[in-house]
């Protein structure tokens, strides 16, 4: 896959899903804008088990890979931004585990991250379909989120 989503947009707390074909599996990660000075500088916190199977940043060159993807954010708590991402970064080195449930804080998945810290820092719960897991789905679909950004 392949897409030209542009980071130029991106703030301190956006999401970015992206999407190999269809929506069933996908990654996702939380914008740190702070960080952001080219798209081959890790800036986006994300839990995968590639390279390091735990929470740590990743490029946004990265998230090109795939066949589509998407900018979201949350408007009604935009200002929370910065907080959100300061709880992700704060989970930084902790393990990866895809098969954790979502409400487990000790191991982490790629879209349970940027879902986690919204829902602790503002108590919003960006999963659409309420499920055992949250997928990066979920995030792109939710009521409170909106997209900003899209390539295919």
């Amino acid at each position: 896959g392949r897409n030209d989503l542009s980071f130029a947009a991106f703030d301190t707390g956006d999401i970015v899903c992206a999407f190999p074909g269809g929506f069933l599996v996908g990654h996702a990660g939380i914008f740190n804008d702070a960080l952001h000075t080219s798209d081959f500088v890790p800036c986006i916190w994300s839990a995968n088990k590639t390279p390091h199977n735990d929470v740590r940043r990743e490029t946004p060159a990265s998230y090109r890979n795939y066949d589509f993807a998407f900018g979201i954010w949350v408007p009604s708590k935009a200002s929370y931004g910065s907080s959100v991402v300061g709880w992700c970064a704060a989970q930084a080195g902790e393990p990866y585990d895809i098969n954790s449930s979502k409400t487990d804080f000790a191991r982490w998945y790629c879209s349970k991250l940027p879902w986690a810290g919204w829902k602790v820092r503002t108590g919003v719960d960006l999963d659409a379909d309420g499920g055992y897991w949250v997928k990066p789905a979920d995030l792109v679909n939710d009521s409170e989120t909106s997209t900003f950004a899209y390539s295919d």
